[in-house]
């Protein structure tokens, strides 16, 4: 005959169910403490991935962007620290990689925006305002009819000359009538009104007009540059009167 076993006994299950229950909250602690120290290490290594980078600027010909990685990489590193764990302090890999992919794609769109938008139209303004208020001239010239410039939206152009009639002549000056952020402040504030190239436009009435003018800037060839037109008055002339209408606008000019 087999012998059976001896029922355990209350006492034994009792020890049974204690040594269960360790075993399970022993577990559960050790979970919950791997993603904590999961999130450090991979902040950690974004840490010393940034470093790595501001290392790679210590070279000379990258040295003047090293300001902008000093100031932007500690926010990279508190924005990745935020957005990769929840608000228990929890994460996970699909988080991380979410939150990486975020920073990117945004770092791409605002070095973009940056570079097509912000930092030309800043420096464009700072062009403008400088050279207008320091170098901006006065003079009279045989102008004629103002066109739009072809692969330049916006953008007209017409072309003077120093004496009545234009045709023959080698002296000819192409100038430019286009938008411009700073005279859009400074006409808003004084007329109340922005400055607009085509109705600078409309002030040149015939195929020949004298012509009473502001403008800045010279030509350049290599650069591209050509001298801009702030205001004109115009008055349309023929081999009668252009003598006479020349003569009398420069009259205004060194009245001044």
């Amino acid at each position: 005959m087999v012998d059976k076993k001896p029922d355990p006994s209350a006492e034994d299950l009792r020890k049974r169910a204690e040594r269960a229950q360790h075993s399970l909250n022993s577990a559960r602690k050790a979970k919950s403490e791997e993603k904590p120290g999961t999130v450090k290490a991979a902040s950690v290594m974004f840490n010393e991935f940034l470093a790595g980078v501001r290392g790679m600027f210590d070279l000379p010909i990258l040295r003047f962007v090293r300001p902008v990685i000093g100031f932007l990489g500690p926010k990279y590193a508190w924005a990745y620290a935020k957005f990769a764990t929840n608000k228990d302090g929890k994460s996970s890999l699909s988080r991380r990689a979410g939150t990486v992919t975020t920073l990117t794609v945004g770092s791409f769109v605002l070095a973009y925006f940056l570079l097509t938008s912000v930092i030309p139209n800043t420096l464009r303004f700072t062009y403008d305002a400088l050279v207008i208020n320091i170098f901006a001239y006065e003079d009279v010239l045989v102008f004629g009819k103002p066109d739009w410039v072809e692969g330049e939206p916006g953008v007209l152009s017409v072309f003077a000359c120093r004496r009545y009639p234009c045709e023959g002549q080698s002296d000819s000056i192409e100038f430019r009538m286009r938008d411009s952020f700073y005279l859009d402040v400074v006409r808003t504030v004084t007329r109340l009104e922005p400055h607009d190239p085509g109705e600078l436009a409309g002030a040149f009435l015939s195929e020949e007009n004298a012509c009473k003018f502001k403008a800045y800037g010279k030509r350049i060839k290599y650069l591209g540059f050509y001298p801009d037109l702030i205001e004109a008055t115009c008055r349309p002339i023929n081999g009668e009167n252009a003598s006479n209408a020349l003569a009398e606008m420069e009259k205004t000019i060194k009245g001044k």
